[in-house]
């Protein structure tokens, strides 16, 4: 990652510092671990005239995230920015975000940040305090830390969207703060990215949570319980319950 590349997240929201001073925005997780993706409802965004002159486009994988430019919303839902709200949610200061493994323990060495986070194939490299799981970061007190991440998807979205003017790390879990964030700016356009599997291969997951971005901005109701169901009723989801791959397992064995 070049010098001035550096994402930082804070309690409300995270910025990336570059030559542009592009702002990137995230809100913390509101609901408790038990209930993510457990079809929470949230307070409507109306509709309105912006709806009419905002150009929204949803995108796909590293080459969508490269491309874009205004206002955009990286999507990795699982679990990248899943995990990142739940950190936040237990008052992290702040998220550096970035694209390999070394520079996250460089960081990490130079003083950044005490945390480092993620994961590589699924798995928290050597050297990391934590892979890339909410569930396994539910019960950790981070107040006032600030925490580096790496993961093969979110944060490579995240590091690749250098056209971005304002960029924003987005799971179901956080859609409606993130539409809210989104249109309080008043964007000429905006643009959806669902990162998928290591930004090369669509998912269910981050191509439904696009839709239902796409759809909440421009004033539809949306149905996050719907997009819960549909999400749960993947193949995907079997992994998280996998005894035999505790790294990333959501329960206790």
């Amino acid at each position: 990652m070049q010098a001035g590349r550096h994402t930082f997240m804070s309690h409300r929201y995270y910025w990336e510092q570059r030559p542009a001073t592009a702002h990137v925005f995230c809100i913390p997780m509101s609901v408790p671990i038990g209930r993510l993706l457990s079809g929470t409802t949230f307070a409507t965004v109306p509709r309105c005239s912006l709806s009419m002159v905002m150009k929204i486009s949803i995108y796909s994988l590293l080459e969508g995230a490269e491309r874009t430019t205004g206002s955009l919303a990286v999507i990795a839902v699982f679990r990248a920015f899943t995990t990142a709200a739940v950190a936040l949610a237990n008052c992290a200061s702040c998220i550096v975000m970035v694209r390999t493994v070394e520079e996250a323990l460089a960081l990490r060495d130079r003083g950044v940040g005490p945390i480092s986070m993620g994961e590589v194939r699924g798995r928290a490299p050597p050297g990391f305090d934590f892979g890339n799981s909410p569930f396994e970061v539910s019960s950790v007190d981070f107040r006032g830390e600030t925490i580096i991440q790496r993961t093969s998807a979110g944060t490579q979205g995240i590091v690749a969207a250098s056209g971005a003017e304002r960029l924003y790390a987005a799971s179901l879990v956080t859609a409606e703060v993130t539409v809210r964030s989104l249109l309080s700016g008043s964007p000429d356009q905006v643009s959806v990215v669902a990162m998928g599997d290591h930004g090369l291969k669509r998912t269910d997951e981050d191509e439904l949570c696009a839709i239902h971005l796409r759809n909440r901005l421009d004033g539809r109701p949306g149905d996050a319980e719907a997009i819960r169901r549909l999400i749960l009723a993947g193949g995907k989801v079997q992994r998280f319950h996998d005894p035999a791959r505790p790294y990333i397992c959501t329960q206790r064995t």
